[in-house]
């Protein structure tokens, strides 16, 4: 019995030495929203940043929710109108609501049209949120990254090709526009307003069950 334990507990000690060290490879999600609001504001988008994360105390996290706070409300919202192609026309949104995650959440396959693309790595709070958005005629994805979130924010017209110099499409990789396959998952804005939840998919699967619940604020 005490070697099974011994045995058990090294076995942990090394996943979690693991996980510690894949997760030094890439920067944290701080260090990702603070080079891509560095971007934004170089680039002289109109935006801001919901500080909803971090430790709080229990009382003051209470206090915050009864002020209006609300869990999953996507990392930053820029309100810039993006114009996009759907179905051929030229569609203008009322904005980009963005959830930043780590490079290591970025899913391995990618849908061929990011419509289908789900938000992986984003809460069902998170989620909710991102659903609320697109139904009211924005643009909401998960980036991770900020290099993704840029290139998804030069895909949906937010930022220009023609606003970046050499060196940083060099950093883009961006030699031409992005084909309409790398944009990032949208909704067109005459959809009906409403709070039920659902899920980037395909035609061939089901949406979210309705009367989904908002989770406590996230602290």
């Amino acid at each position: 019995m005490v070697r099974i334990l011994k045995h058990t507990k090294k076995a942990l000690n090394l996943m979690v030495s693991r996980i510690k060290q894949n997760r030094s490879k890439y920067p944290s999600e701080a260090q990702e929203q603070e080079q891509l609001c560095k971007w934004l504001t170089a680039k002289n988008v109109c935006y801001f940043a919901v500080p909803n994360g971090g430790l709080r105390l229990k009382r003051t996290g209470a206090q915050l929710k009864k002020q209006g706070v609300k869990a999953g409300v996507p990392d930053l919202l820029i309100i810039d109108h993006p114009n996009m192609v759907v179905d051929g026309e030229i569609v203008r949104f009322v904005g980009v609501a963005l959830e930043l995650k780590r490079q290591s959440e970025r899913p391995k396959e990618l849908a061929e049209d990011l419509r289908d693309q789900p938000f992986k790595g984003a809460s069902e709070a998170q989620r909710a949120w991102l659903n609320r958005f697109s139904k009211r005629g924005w643009i909401s994805f998960v980036a991770y990254g900020a290099l993704d979130a840029m290139l998804k924010l030069v895909a949906c017209g937010i930022l220009p090709i023609e606003s970046f110099n050499d060196e940083e499409r060099l950093l883009l990789g961006l030699e031409q526009q992005p084909d309409i396959s790398d944009q990032p998952d949208h909704h067109t804005p005459d959809q009906k307003a409403s709070d039920e939840p659902y899920t980037q998919v395909s035609d061939s699967q089901t949406e979210l069950d309705q009367g989904h619940q908002e989770d406590d604020v996230d602290m």
